[in-house]
């Protein structure tokens, strides 16, 4: 990978910090008084927010199902994907959404409320936060804070959040560099690329299910229910591995790219594991197929028929 590196993925993880805290000046300096208070109403908050939510119905749990389905740009401008999409794949878009909420909303189970679980729950998702704090923030802001106990319940000084934010937008500056320079690189080879591999190949938030071999063709299976992605079987043909990290069935898919080559194309994955530690998945092959979620989809691509690849 030369964009979407394992280095850009931790970057992705290293933004947004400075949203989920309001500035005091009580963390000027460490004390137990302020520590014990401010953890004692964090914790009344969360158990409050527990048992409200134990007693939600699926409607309230899921919300009011959306009008119309969109997407925000790099600009953050937010667009109807109706107005920019085939009417056609909005269409079977919007039935696979319309599927997904029934399930959700015929398999919901609200957990009942226990106070001393939730409790041990907002003390180790507590602990977890302050171990996460101390290793991402660089040290030049853990020397600013006085209570990294404090700072993990979502409080700080007005200067330490502050420069968490310099940070963060920096980490975001290079995370968006990455997409900005990978896409000036397709606009350069845009004309090496068939339509259909430009279309449907890009499975983020798919979960990986299985991989195998089919004589020369690799074949990966995907679970796409979380995600926006109509393709639920990828075939690369006459395929040869170059990379496959450990984790890959189970993971999810993040970032791809994909470079033209003498005789079909190279293709360098970028997936997170179920622990979230991200994997290289590299192979390259003389052509990619796919096998799409409706009958509608798979007649948009006859091609596929021609190769004589089993469906």
């Amino acid at each position: 990978m030369k964009y979407y590196t394992k280095e850009w993925c931790d970057l992705c993880g290293k933004c947004g910090y400075q949203y989920d805290l309001t500035p005091s000046p009580s963390a000027k300096r460490k004390s137990e008084s302020f520590f014990q208070s401010l953890y004692a109403r964090k914790l009344e908050e969360s158990l409050k927010a527990a048992e409200a939510l134990s007693k939600m119905t699926a409607e309230e749990y899921f919300g009011a199902a959306p009008e119309a389905l969109t997407t925000m740009d790099d600009d953050g401008n937010v667009h109807n994907l109706a107005d920019v999409m085939d009417p056609e794949e909005y269409r079977r878009m919007t039935d696979k959404h319309r599927r997904r909420r029934e399930a959700l909303l015929r398999d919901y189970q609200p957990q009942p409320f226990d106070r001393e679980t939730s409790t041990a729950q907002f003390r180790a998702e507590w602990e977890a936060t302050m171990a996460e704090l101390s290793a991402v923030l660089p040290q030049k802001i853990l020397d600013q804070v006085a209570d990294l106990r404090v700072l993990a319940l979502g409080v700080s000084t007005k200067e330490v959040k502050r420069d968490i934010a310099r940070f963060c937008k920096e980490n975001e500056a290079k995370v968006e560099k990455a997409n900005q320079d990978y896409a000036a690189f397709l606009e350069r080879k845009q004309n090496r690329y068939p339509d259909a591999l430009m279309e449907h190949y890009g499975f983020q938030d798919c979960v990986v299910t299985g991989l195998e071999w089919q004589g020369t063709d690799l074949v990966l299976h995907l679970n796409n229910e979380l995600s926006f992605c109509q393709v639920n079987t990828v075939i690369w043909h006459q395929a040869e591995i170059l990379e496959e990290e450990p984790g890959l069935v189970g993971s999810e898919w993040f970032r791809e790219e994909i470079y033209p080559e003498e005789g079909g194309f190279a293709f360098h994955n970028l997936l997170e594991t179920e622990d979230g530690t991200p994997i290289y998945f590299t192979l390259r092959a003389a052509g990619v197929d796919f096998v799409f979620d409706t009958p509608a989809e798979a007649e948009a691509a006859p091609e596929r028929e021609e190769r004589g690849t089993e469906r």
